[in-house]
């Protein structure tokens, strides 16, 4: 009937402007309009975090057409800001089971955010930790199968975008891992001058020399900070007087 689905078309632009996303849910589901009901799974709060659970099942499922499922896909792209700040490992694992061939093309949309670029890749990568998510421990034993299928380059950025968002996780990140290229890291640590990280790639690629000299350099800067520091304080005779 044109009257009754002109009227639902009214309500649920009413609806939106409200911000009801249970009801919109619920009445684009009315309508099989996957996309739709997805979108609004992702905006709203409460049912955001089972949104990872509801995509594949959507995906699963025998009734959806192809043509569906690839605007699923769509819309799932164009709202992983929000579910990766909500859950990177859980997001992680959906992009690596349902898009897989996709993988390298999604790492480069989010290039425009780099750091849902980098909670991205930390959540692919490194998902012990990533404190955001709740799933990495149901999950622990499929990360080494999902970390093969990275690419080099997309590790290269990882190590990068950690070394602007969070240095001082580099370090333990290169002891507890080994899938990266060493003399790239290497570089990339020195351009951000990430002494501890550095020392332990020189002495990894057997310039012993290199990571001790670069080791009391920052020994020595460590010694001048603190003399510095020292010389500026105030002495006793001032604070008496």
């Amino acid at each position: 009937n044109p009257q009754e689905a002109y009227e639902a078309d009214q309500v649920l632009v009413l609806v939106e402007g409200c911000e009801m996303f249970k009801v919109a849910q619920y009445m684009y589901s009315l309508q099989r309009n996957y996309p739709k009901v997805l979108l609004f799974h992702v905006k709203d709060p409460e049912t955001r975090p089972h949104t990872f659970g509801f995509i594949r099942s959507l995906m699963d499922d025998p009734e959806v057409s192809e043509k569906d499922r690839a605007a699923i896909k769509a819309t799932t792209i164009t709202q992983l800001p929000l579910l990766i700040a909500s859950d990177s490992v859980a997001t992680s694992r959906l992009i690596a089971d349902v898009f897989a061939n996709q993988q390298d093309h999604i790492v480069s949309e989010l290039g425009a955010y780099p750091k849902i670029q980098y909670m991205y890749l930390k959540g692919l990568l490194d998902p012990s930790s990533s404190s955001s998510s709740s799933s990495h421990h149901h999950h622990h034993h499929d990360s080494r199968d999902l970390i093969s299928k990275v690419s080099p380059e997309m590790n290269d950025l990882y190590v990068r975008l950690m070394c602007t968002f969070d240095p001082s996780s580099i370090y333990h990140y290169l002891i507890s891992h080994d899938n990266y290229r060493l003399d790239t890291c290497l570089k990339v640590c020195q351009e951000f001058g990430v002494v501890d990280a550095t020392t332990f790639l020189l002495e990894k690629t057997g310039d012993h020399h290199g990571a001790l000299q670069l080791t009391l350099r920052s020994l020595y800067s460590l010694v001048d900070t603190l003399l510095s520091s020292y010389l500026l304080m105030p002495s006793d005779n001032t604070t008496n007087n």
